[in-house]
């Protein structure tokens, strides 16, 4: 196909012009463009619309000021806009071929509602480090795989469209540093009424979440996770007010202990003993557990050893040292 691309770190650079877009007009048969890294500064009036067989763009970086437009190349797979400085309200619902979407780091304000319902074909949403506030709810989104909306002024957050077979693929969640985030914890992504089966990372730190659900086997106020955590392999949801006993998730006696290996509920408010970690034997992949500045109480007894010999760095009470890093299968979502 034919492929026009500048500023890939050969020392080249377009500089900003008012006719950027017009000059590109004169290529009818342009199917990816790749400009990131020029000072571009404004998007062509028309959004580049015109450039009909366009399905890879990346504008990442450009210094693009200004709204998001809502006319795009209709055949677009691949949009790249991180690193703008693009204001105002998502709206995609033009492309219904998109699979991978990076607004990310630009001044996005809100999501236009219903917009992202209904686009099949798209994979990877990251809408991560924008201005994005109050209520967003995604509903069908079947292709879904990777799901960032981390580093936002978010109030509430409905995802439980994406359950129950709406996005059979969804693997990663990441909602942390959105302090105004409330209201309980998602239930319907690892509860036992998930059918997310694949889901691999969960991040809700820095977020004011709850947790009304009480633990597998019954008891007092706890955080349960059901089938739909087969898959988890990180869960982090530090600085949370839960404000119940130590989830069900690291009683070890449910199917999400043998993939998982990392663990972060620093901050928690959580409350009971910890004792009641049990079948940690069953944590053959647990590598990092941390637990520090709770109000949970008693000692390791009998299970300490079995902690030394399943986890290979534990800091479950605030100890020195840094965390291990995750592997390669997710370091990139850092």
């Amino acid at each position: 196909g034919t492929a026009l691309g500048a500023g890939d770190g050969d020392g080249s650079s377009i500089v900003y012009s008012r006719d950027w877009g017009d000059a590109l007009a004169g290529l009818p048969n342009l199917k990816r463009l790749n400009l990131r890294g020029n000072n571009l500064q404004t998007f062509p009036a028309d959004g580049l619309a015109d450039l009909g067989l366009l399905s890879v763009l990346n504008l990442s970086n450009c210094q693009l000021e200004g709204l998001l437009p809502r006319a795009l190349p209709p055949k677009l797979r691949s949009l790249e806009l991180q690193g703008n400085r693009l204001s105002g309200a998502v709206d995609l619902s033009s492309l219904p071929e998109l699979a991978s979407a990076n607004l990310s780091q630009n001044l996005l304000s809100e999501v236009v509602p219903g917009s992202l319902d209904g686009l099949n074909a798209l994979a990877t949403l990251t809408l991560s480090n924008n201005q994005l506030e109050g209520h967003l709810s995604l509903q069908f989104m079947p292709g879904l795989v990777d799901l960032a909306l981390n580093d936002n002024m978010l109030s509430s957050v409905d995802l439980s469209g994406l359950a129950h077979g709406k996005s059979p693929r969804l693997a990663t969640v990441q909602l942390h540093n959105n302090p105004h985030l409330q209201g309980p914890w998602p239930e319907y992504l690892l509860g036992d009424a998930s059918d997310v089966s694949t889901l691999a990372v969960l991040r809700c730190q820095g977020a004011a979440l709850g947790a009304p659900l009480s633990p597998i086997g019954g008891g007092g106020p706890g955080l349960g996770l059901g089938l739909g955590a087969a898959c988890l392999r990180e869960v982090d949801l530090s600085g949370n007010n839960l404000n119940c006993e130590l989830p069900a998730f690291l009683h070890g006696n449910g199917r999400w202990a043998a993939n998982l290996e990392v663990a972060k509920l620093n901050g928690c408010s959580l409350i009971g003993t910890i004792e009641c970690l049990r079948d940690v034997d069953n944590f053959r992949a647990l590598r990092v557990l941390e637990l520090s500045d709770n109000h949970l109480t008693g000692g390791l007894g009998a299970l300490s050893k079995k902690l030394t010999n399943t986890v290979q760095k534990v800091r479950s009470f605030g100890s020195d040292g840094d965390s291990a890093q995750p592997d390669s299968a997710y370091r990139h979502l850092q």
